[in-house]
């Protein structure tokens, strides 16, 4: 060194020694703590700004001389001052970095999502969850990714590609019985009055909604009541009640009615029923039915005899054309001829064959243009004939009306029988019914009572010329 005198001259070199003593500053090397995270790393809250005092006082405790303060700028720099007032600083951008998204946000919701099972979320609850959690979390980044897990397990992944993780039992839970979808039944249990439900109907309103929800918990109790109104309680006490209304309805005429089928009318073609034949079938059906139908009831047949039974509330039923009609016999169609003169026969009750013979062709050469080819006549010991037409259907005719003994000049009077059928058959060119016992066709011109009478008398006054009258009576 040298010495520097007031005229500005110097003098020779000099030797001078100095002792310096180094202050706190020099002598401490401060720790620098991890970086605290803050909002605003341009300005830093009190809270923020404590906390990295704090850090830096940590980290250096067994380090920095006891008196030694530190404060905390807003840009995050720190100041340490040490008690002999020298200072260390610290730069705010080894202390503070700002938060991301994940730091600074923490996604709530306010309440859970109701789900059918919590460990196996459908695509729609998934959806309601994270719904759930935007409507209750605005402020998320716009861009922010909400991924539900099946288990409601969520992930939230921000823009800046910091990532939340939510627990799904935090956001979801199951609903209870009383929640998940109500049961349903695809049709109404039909019942005689929706207002007073008997017990086999309420019985089987119960059932059709258990058929209906085989999801139902076991212990699930079904309580229905007189107008149908049920109440459901599940064995976790949460309840349903469904209105009467949603599972019963009254029975129409047509499910509450079975009507009678009256006996079969006989047609002449049952594909194809004249209008008479109809009405007849119409009446047989009305007549058979006067104390079930209800006033209005409508009754119509078809060409093919089918019944439609149009009810006063819409319902119909039907009654198949087969059940109401069938084809007439040849029997029913056919009208049996026979001559008004019997065959003579030794003994009526025991006829020879050449008798039973003349008896046959008399028949078929009186019915030769109204029976149907292939058409059998038998003649029975005793004069009874009986037709078999090709379809097996018959008429017959009593021995009396065809044969008598000879000798014997009576005329063809009395019954003509067949099968019951309803054959009507002409005697002496009147039709009569056979089943109620009328004379038979002769094929000979008919007279008249006074004509029958007026001949009777003449024949009986010759007889009386020629004394054969006395005879007559005595033998009669």
């Amino acid at each position: 060194a040298k010495v520097v005198y007031g005229d500005t001259s110097e003098s020779e070199p000099v030797t001078v020694t100095y002792n310096v003593t180094p202050n706190d500053a020099d002598q401490y090397t401060p720790t620098v703590p991890a970086k605290t995270k803050v909002d605003d790393p341009t300005s830093l809250t009190a809270d923020e700004k404590k906390t990295i005092e704090d850090k830096i006082v940590e980290a250096n405790k067994d380090k920095l001389p006891e008196g030694t303060g530190v404060t905390v700028a807003n840009d995050g720099t720190a100041t340490i001052t040490y008690p002999d007032k020298s200072v260390d600083k610290i730069s705010g951008n080894k202390l503070v970095e700002e938060k991301k998204s994940a730091d600074k946000l923490d996604p709530t919701v306010k309440a859970k999502t109701k789900v059918d099972d919590p460990t196996k979320l459908t695509d729609d609850e998934k959806k309601e969850v994270e719904d759930n959690i935007r409507d209750n979390n605005p402020g998320l980044p716009e861009g922010t990714k909400i991924d539900v897990g099946d288990n409601g397990d969520t992930t939230i992944t921000y823009p800046d590609k910091s990532v939340d993780t939510i627990e799904g039992n935090k956001l979801v839970e199951e609903k209870t019985s009383a929640e998940k979808p109500d049961p349903t039944v695809p049709a109404k249990t039909k019942v005689d009055d929706p207002t007073k439900l008997t017990n086999d109907e309420k019985k089987e309103v119960e059932d059709n909604i258990r058929d209906n929800n085989p999801g139902l918990p076991e212990g699930t109790k079904i309580d229905v009541s007189d107008n149908g109104d049920t109440t459901i309680t599940y064995p976790d006490k949460s309840v349903v009640t469904i209105l009467g209304n949603k599972l019963v309805e009254e029975k129409k005429s047509a499910e509450n009615l079975d009507p009678t089928v009256p006996a079969k009318t006989k047609v002449d073609d049952p594909t194809k029923l004249t209008n008479d034949e109809k009405k007849e079938v119409e009446d047989k059906v009305t007549e058979a039915n006067k104390d079930k139908f209800p006033e209005g009831t409508e009754v119509t047949v078809d060409d093919d005899g089918t019944v439609t039974i149009n009810y006063p509330d819409g319902s119909q039923d039907t009654i198949p054309g087969d059940q109401v009609v069938e084809a007439k016999t040849d029997a029913d169609k056919t009208n049996p001829t026979v001559l008004g003169t019997k065959v003579k026969v030794k003994d009526p009750n025991n006829l020879t064959d050449e008798e039973k013979q003349q008896v046959k062709e008399s028949i078929e050469n009186a019915n030769k243009d109204q029976f149907p080819e292939g058409t059998q006549v038998t003649i029975g010991n005793d004069g009874t004939a009986t037709i078999t037409y090709p379809d097996g259907s018959q008429d017959v005719i009593p021995g009396s009306q065809l044969v008598t003994k000879q000798g014997s000049d009576v005329a063809n009077t009395g019954d003509v029988k067949n099968n019951g059928q309803g054959t009507t058959a002409s005697i002496q060119g009147v039709t009569a019914d056979t089943t109620a016992k009328k004379l038979p066709q002769t094929g000979e011109q008919d007279t008249s009572a006074t004509a029958a009478t007026g001949l009777g008398l003449i024949i009986l006054s010759l007889l009386g010329l020629f004394g054969l009258g006395s005879k007559k009576r005595k033998e009669d």
